[in-house]
């Protein structure tokens, strides 16, 4: 191959070469093909024509053309076919370096639902702030911080004006010192609290479980001594019943000596002396008679039995008595309603009970009234509906009994027939519900209701206090929400109230 083949031959590799160089390096290379849009401006300074535009940094297409319509800059873009724009998409102007050039960058946007077709314009355009406004706006900054210098040079010149800051600046200092001695002083005083806090309730904390020590052995104490009261009483129980025994046989014995000595003299004379020997002997101490009346501790014992005896028959034959008040207030209605009832209890299960009450809605009964007549020569009815309220005084008579923690009762409630259930699971709390008249329209009068004793513990007259609250005729349209107060005491609460009133002689 002669010289000029191989130069012609280096020429043809060398522009293929280039071509293909050429061809990676443009735009459109590896992108596909591109589709048109265009945005208007404010102000395309810096920008410049070929240049890219990019989307996250990653080149989105060309900046083919800027052009002026309507005193705004319209600037054309060649967006490639692979990245889609929609309606909401935005057009930011950036500032690239510090020379002053500038660049544009897209946002796809997120309305998926409306792209932008090729030709249509981008709405939603932005201006970074560049370098020029950020001087400006140091310029700005600048003079407005020289002004306040100024200012506050004149103001520290006048020699009143330093005196008083000198003043202020004095009383500060003082005013911190002052503080900080003060903050010591109660932090100090705080830590004293403490430590004497600490010290009470490690005090506390040794009494009460010294007390409680003392009541453990106060209650085995009680246990052990009723336990003894109670062997005792059994076996004073037998000897009383053979004592009795025996002087029922000995006065039976008196008693046919003494028809023996209708008979005769003699008779008499020995049943006066039997008699002498058994005063003798009584006198003594000799015989179950002369014990009785000799030993003390048999005729306390007696005593007690026989007043064990005597609280038995009362609790056998009569009746506990339990009397109780309440008020309470009606919210809808707007006035109070009262109750006072008396329990009858024969024994711990059975129980009567009689109440008055004073509802102020009474009972309303509706009934319709029909008016019939003649008017200019045309008979007429009139249909009318009239309501009445009556007996605003209403009765409980009831009985019941109760199973444990629950009480089963039924009679007379507020006049009508009905019953109730109570539940007592402790004796600090009751609740209950009653159900009567049921041939009320609307249905029967459902009332649900709580009661709570919080000061059964404490001495009367507080101890008899109770908390009431509940809904009234629940199921119909008259429902009423209610709360209020009341006591409740027993015989007992009574005997113990009346021995201790003092009485004059």
């Amino acid at each position: 191959m002669n010289r000029t083949a191989k130069i012609g031959a280096l020429f043809t590799i060398a522009t293929v070469l280039i071509t293909i160089y050429m061809l990676k390096i443009a735009d459109s290379f590896g992108n596909g093909s591109t589709y048109p849009v265009y945005a208007y401006i404010d102000d395309a300074t810096g920008l410049l024509t070929d240049s890219k535009v990019s989307v996250s940094g990653v080149p989105a297409g060309m900046l083919r053309r800027i052009t002026l319509e309507n005193g705004k800059a319209r600037v054309d873009i060649d967006v490639y076919e692979t990245i889609p724009l929609y309606r909401d998409a935005t057009l930011t102007k950036k500032m690239e370096s510090m020379l002053g050039t500038y660049i544009l960058t897209l946002t796809s946007g997120h309305d998926t639902e409306h792209p932008l077709q090729p030709g249509d314009e981008i709405k939603f355009v932005s201006i970074e702030s560049d370098i020029q406004s950020a001087m400006e706006s140091a310029e700005q900054v600048a003079a407005s911080a020289n002004s306040i210098l100024k200012k506050i040079d004149t103001f520290l010149g006048n020699d009143t004006n330093k005196k008083d800051m000198r003043k202020m600046f004095d009383t500060l200092v003082k005013t911190t010192d002052q503080t900080s001695q003060s903050l010591a002083r109660n932090m100090a005083l705080l830590e004293k609290t403490l430590k004497n806090f600490a010290e009470i309730s490690q005090k506390v904390n040794r009494k009460s479980d010294d007390e409680i020590d003392k009541v453990s052995q106060m209650l085995t104490n009680s246990l052990a001594i009723t336990a003894r009261i109670q062997e005792m009483l059994d076996k004073k129980d037998g000897e009383f019943s053979e004592a009795m025994l025996a002087f029922r046989d000995s006065m039976k014995q008196i008693s046919s000596d003494l028809k023996r000595s209708r008979d005769t003299i003699d008779n008499v004379k020995n049943i006066s002396k039997n008699l002498d020997d058994i005063t003798a002997k009584i006198a003594n101490g000799e015989g179950t008679i002369g014990k009785i009346v000799n030993d003390e501790k048999l005729y306390e014992d007696i005593t007690n039995i026989s007043s064990h005896l005597s609280d038995y028959a009362d609790q056998t034959m009569g009746m506990k008595i339990h009397v109780n008040f309440d008020t309470s207030y009606m919210i809808k209605t707007g006035k109070f309603k009262s109750a006072f009832g008396v329990m009858l209890q024969p024994n711990k299960k059975n129980f009567y009970y009689i109440g008055l009450v004073d509802d102020p809605r009474g009972n309303v009964t509706t009934k319709t009234v029909v008016h019939s007549g003649t008017l200019d020569g045309q008979p007429y009815h009139l249909v009318d509906t009239e309501t009445e309220t009556t007996d605003k005084w209403k009765f409980n008579v009831q009985i019941g009994r109760r199973f444990g923690p629950i009480v089963l009762r039924g009679g007379l409630v507020e006049n009508y027939a009905g019953f109730g259930i109570d539940y007592l699971p402790i004796r600090y709390f009751r609740m209950g519900t009653e159900m009567f008249h049921f041939s009320k329209n609307g249905g029967p009068n459902l009332k649900i209701y709580a009661s709570v004793f919080p000061f059964v513990d404490l001495i009367e007259p507080f101890s008899w206090l109770y908390i009431r609250g509940g809904v009234d005729d629940v199921i119909t349209d008259q429902r009423d929400y209610f709360f209020g107060a009341g006591v409740g005491f027993n015989d007992d609460t009574l005997k113990s109230l009346v021995g201790s009133v003092p009485v004059s002689p």
